[in-house]
């Protein structure tokens, strides 16, 4: 069973007080990436206004460049997850190793073809649950100890 699934089984009151914490978490989110280009801007400002500062120019440029590079690990994590990557920090570093990481996003598809050990397939149960032994019989047509007591029991 999936989350989607599960959420479309639930009352409408459980729908709701879930989806209103998903949209809080996403306003929070949301909140968080614009301050982060907002800080951006203002440290690309500061760095053409530091011009004649060298020293402090260059502080400007690497702090740039350091909340680029979180803010493109941050929204990395973010579409591992959905992609269904099982270790987002070994993925990350396989694709910046790999150059799939670009100005629109990462190529998933690549990293899946090169990596697929780090994704996850859906696994869904087996049916018949009682270790294969649907309709009580023994899969492999031998008898149980079930049927055993059964027959000295004189019953079945």
């Amino acid at each position: 069973m999936d989350f989607d699934t599960w959420f479309d089984e639930q009352e409408d009151d459980i729908k709701a007080m879930v989806s209103g914490h998903v949209d809080g978490l996403k306003t929070a989110l949301d909140s968080e990436r614009d301050a982060r280009k907002k800080l951006a801007t203002d440290l690309k400002t500061a760095v053409s206004s530091s011009a004649d500062d060298g020293e402090m120019r260059s502080k400007l440029e690497k702090m740039t460049a350091d909340l680029g590079m979180a803010t493109g690990r941050a929204d990395f994590f973010a579409a591992g997850h959905k992609e269904g990557v099982t270790n987002l920090s070994l993925a990350y570093l396989a694709a910046q190793e790999g150059d799939l990481i670009g100005d629109k996003g990462t190529d998933f598809k690549e990293l899946k073809t090169q990596y697929p050990d780090l994704f996850s397939e859906q696994k869904r149960a087996a049916g018949n649950a009682g270790n294969g032994m649907a309709g009580g019989g023994a899969p492999d047509g031998k008898e149980t100890m079930d049927s055993l007591i059964r027959q000295s029991a004189g019953v079945g």
